[in-house]
């Protein structure tokens, strides 16, 4: 057993989270392809790979038209689950991404986990240094938005359920954000049960301290929980921070929070206003917050007569 690697270019939309993990699922169906371990090899046993867990750190957002090399490794198989490690590296041979997960060999029929060695699906197990820690549990934050979404037939894959890849394309639909855009820096996944096509699954998301939780459910099963951080102290594209008086107008004219949940409330838009003044007033969101911060931070000293609030 040897490390995989693949080469690939990033196109000229940027990497999306759910293409990066769809890079990661097929460099690791493509290193079992030599042991007949493949999702279709399982599927002739009556089996399917399932994955539980995820982890996911990044240095640095890969950007467009950039090289890279993804590498892919299993980790030693403990109590049925099957830990594997990842790494994008640069032209240079610097560290991009670092992820890890932990995969369980489940029976298409009974949708029940077994043990991966009665049915001699195993892998040799590699240690290269580069490991980072598996993934742990998620952390829970209070949430305040709420929505329905309904599982498309596009979203499944081969095993008659969502993919695992198209969480996060859900996920980041909720709370507005983009990693090509956005800088992800974190994530953490739990994969509870599966969801099946024209299920409606209630989504419900939170954010504290930069770190968002989202979480789905199905009726009263749990499907999924995960948390995502992205870079704390970037603006969006195309909005600089205010001027320290300017934000201080802004808050203060936001008003109180709204009381249908909504951590901020909402002020009103006024003809003439700049995008980054939009922006900020239009929801309380955490562009919003760290401009404001930055603008506090250009006179620290000052006192400012704002009201607090929180991001959306």
């Amino acid at each position: 057993m040897e490390i995989y690697q693949k080469a690939f270019t990033v196109g000229s939309e940027g990497l999306s989270t759910q293409a990066l993990f769809k890079l990661l699922q097929d460099i690791a169906g493509e290193q079992c392809i030599p042991y007949h371990l493949t999702g279709p090899d399982l599927e002739q046993k009556g089996l399917m790979w399932v994955i539980i867990r995820y982890r996911l750190q990044a240095a640095r957002w890969p950007q467009p038209g950039e090289r890279l090399t993804a590498h892919t490794w299993p980790g030693k198989a403990r109590h049925g689950m099957m830990p594997r490690f990842y790494v994008i590296k640069d032209e240079a041979g610097e560290t991009r991404l670092a992820a890890s997960s932990v995969w369980a060999v489940v029976d298409r029929h009974t949708r029940a986990m077994v043990s991966n060695e009665d049915f001699g699906v195993t892998l040799e197990a590699l240690e290269t240094g580069e490991e980072i820690r598996l993934p742990g549990a998620v952390r829970r934050i209070e949430t305040d938005k709420e929505d329905a979404f309904t599982v498309p037939a596009e979203f499944l894959d081969e095993n008659g359920h969502m993919n695992n890849t198209f969480y996060y394309t859900v996920a980041e639909r909720c709370i507005g954000r983009d990693a090509r855009r956005d800088s992800l820096r974190e994530v953490m996944t739990e994969h509870q049960s599966e969801a099946l096509c024209g299920e409606v699954l209630t989504l419900r998301w939170g954010e504290q301290d930069g770190l968002w939780f989202i979480q789905g459910e199905h009726g009263s099963k749990a499907v999924f929980r995960m948390n995502l951080r992205y870079e704390a102290s970037k603006a969006r594209e195309g909005c600089k921070p205010l001027p320290f008086e300017t934000a201080k107008k802004l808050c203060c004219s936001a008003g109180r929070p709204s009381s249908g949940g909504a951590r901020g409330g909402k002020a009103r838009l006024e003809h003439g206003q700049t995008p980054s003044e939009k922006l900020a007033l239009s929801s309380f969101s955490g562009t919003a917050f760290c401009l404001w911060q930055n603008a506090r931070r250009q006179k620290r000293s000052q006192k400012c007569p704002v009201r607090t609030f929180l991001t959306s």
